[in-house]
Protein backbone atom coordinates (compact mmCIF):
# COMPACT_ATOMS: atom_id res chain seq x y z
CA UNK A 1 0.00 0.00 0.00
CA UNK A 2 2.77 2.13 1.15
CA UNK A 3 4.19 1.66 -2.05
CA UNK A 4 1.48 2.48 -4.45
CA UNK A 5 0.89 5.50 -2.37
CA UNK A 6 4.81 6.70 -2.98
CA UNK A 7 4.48 6.47 -6.65
CA UNK A 8 1.23 8.38 -6.57
CA UNK A 9 3.42 11.15 -5.24
CA UNK A 10 5.56 10.77 -7.67
CA UNK A 11 3.53 10.68 -10.79
CA UNK A 12 2.03 13.95 -9.76
CA UNK A 13 4.87 15.33 -9.19
CA UNK A 14 6.03 14.38 -12.79
CA UNK A 15 2.97 15.50 -13.89
CA UNK A 16 3.94 19.32 -12.93
CA UNK A 17 7.25 18.95 -13.62
CA UNK A 18 6.43 17.95 -17.65
CA UNK A 19 3.82 21.19 -17.42
CA UNK A 20 7.01 23.52 -15.97
CA UNK A 21 9.54 21.72 -18.32
CA UNK A 22 12.01 21.63 -15.89
CA UNK A 23 14.76 18.61 -17.54
CA UNK A 24 16.98 18.95 -14.40
CA UNK A 25 13.87 17.50 -12.03
CA UNK A 26 12.38 15.35 -14.64
CA UNK A 27 15.38 13.21 -14.51
CA UNK A 28 15.71 13.71 -10.67
CA UNK A 29 12.05 12.07 -10.37
CA UNK A 30 12.74 9.18 -12.73
CA UNK A 31 15.75 8.06 -11.17
CA UNK A 32 13.95 8.14 -8.08
CA UNK A 33 10.84 6.16 -9.75
CA UNK A 34 13.70 3.85 -10.96
CA UNK A 35 14.55 3.12 -7.35
CA UNK A 36 10.99 2.52 -6.88
CA UNK A 37 10.55 -0.03 -9.68
CA UNK A 38 13.49 -1.88 -7.97
CA UNK A 39 11.67 -2.03 -4.73
CA UNK A 40 8.84 -3.54 -6.43
CA UNK A 41 10.93 -6.26 -8.71
CA UNK A 42 10.62 -4.47 -11.98
CA UNK A 43 13.78 -4.99 -12.58
CA UNK A 44 13.56 -3.89 -16.37
CA UNK A 45 11.28 -0.69 -15.74
CA UNK A 46 13.99 0.22 -13.34
CA UNK A 47 16.97 0.14 -16.04
CA UNK A 48 14.81 1.85 -18.64
CA UNK A 49 14.07 4.62 -16.04
CA UNK A 50 17.62 4.92 -15.42
CA UNK A 51 18.60 5.23 -18.48
CA UNK A 52 16.17 8.06 -19.37
CA UNK A 53 17.02 9.49 -16.51
CA UNK A 54 20.82 9.10 -18.11
CA UNK A 55 19.87 10.67 -21.28
CA UNK A 56 18.25 13.97 -19.70
CA UNK A 57 21.15 14.29 -17.69
CA UNK A 58 23.44 14.05 -20.27
CA UNK A 59 21.56 16.91 -22.08
CA UNK A 60 21.94 19.49 -19.68
CA UNK A 61 25.12 18.51 -18.91
CA UNK A 62 25.18 17.32 -15.08
CA UNK A 63 28.39 15.66 -14.96
CA UNK A 64 27.67 14.63 -11.00
CA UNK A 65 24.40 13.32 -11.99
CA UNK A 66 26.10 11.72 -14.87
CA UNK A 67 28.28 10.05 -13.16
CA UNK A 68 25.78 9.03 -9.85
CA UNK A 69 23.68 7.40 -12.57
CA UNK A 70 26.76 5.36 -14.16
CA UNK A 71 27.38 4.26 -10.55
CA UNK A 72 24.26 2.88 -10.32
CA UNK A 73 23.86 1.19 -13.69
CA UNK A 74 26.85 -0.48 -12.84
CA UNK A 75 25.98 -1.79 -9.88
CA UNK A 76 22.69 -2.94 -11.41
CA UNK A 77 24.18 -4.60 -14.13
CA UNK A 78 26.87 -6.12 -11.56
CA UNK A 79 24.03 -8.02 -9.90
CA UNK A 80 22.59 -9.17 -12.68
CA UNK A 81 26.46 -10.73 -13.74
CA UNK A 82 26.51 -8.79 -16.94
CA UNK A 83 30.37 -7.66 -15.78
CA UNK A 84 30.74 -6.18 -19.11
CA UNK A 85 28.15 -3.67 -18.78
CA UNK A 86 28.75 -2.89 -15.38
CA UNK A 87 32.26 -2.16 -16.04
CA UNK A 88 31.49 0.31 -19.06
CA UNK A 89 29.30 1.75 -16.92
CA UNK A 90 31.88 2.23 -13.99
CA UNK A 91 34.85 2.74 -15.88
CA UNK A 92 32.91 5.94 -17.73
CA UNK A 93 31.39 6.78 -14.19
CA UNK A 94 35.15 6.58 -12.66
CA UNK A 95 36.61 9.47 -15.25
CA UNK A 96 33.63 11.15 -15.21
CA UNK A 97 34.02 11.68 -10.89
CA UNK A 98 38.15 12.49 -11.92
CA UNK A 99 37.39 15.26 -14.19
CA UNK A 100 35.27 16.30 -11.36
CA UNK A 101 37.14 16.26 -8.59
CA UNK A 102 34.42 14.15 -7.02
CA UNK A 103 36.44 11.93 -4.51
CA UNK A 104 33.01 9.98 -3.13
CA UNK A 105 32.19 8.87 -7.14
CA UNK A 106 35.68 8.47 -7.23
CA UNK A 107 35.99 5.86 -4.66
CA UNK A 108 32.80 4.52 -5.31
CA UNK A 109 33.55 3.68 -8.77
CA UNK A 110 37.11 1.94 -7.83
CA UNK A 111 34.88 -0.13 -5.08
CA UNK A 112 32.87 -1.29 -8.05
CA UNK A 113 35.50 -1.97 -10.65
CA UNK A 114 37.21 -3.85 -8.10
CA UNK A 115 34.52 -6.33 -7.14
CA UNK A 116 33.36 -6.95 -10.98
CA UNK A 117 37.65 -7.38 -11.62
CA UNK A 118 37.35 -10.15 -8.66
CA UNK A 119 34.30 -11.67 -9.98
CA UNK A 120 35.69 -11.86 -13.33
CA UNK A 121 38.64 -13.23 -11.98
CA UNK A 122 41.08 -10.54 -13.92
CA UNK A 123 42.54 -9.16 -10.55
CA UNK A 124 45.88 -11.37 -11.16
CA UNK A 125 46.28 -10.06 -14.77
Amino acid sequence: MELKKSKDYYDEALKIINEINSKELKAKVLRTLSFHAIRNGEKNSSLNLQEESLKIFREIKDTHNIASVLASLGIFEFRRKNFERANTFSEESLSIARENGDEYFISINLINLGCIASEKKDFLK
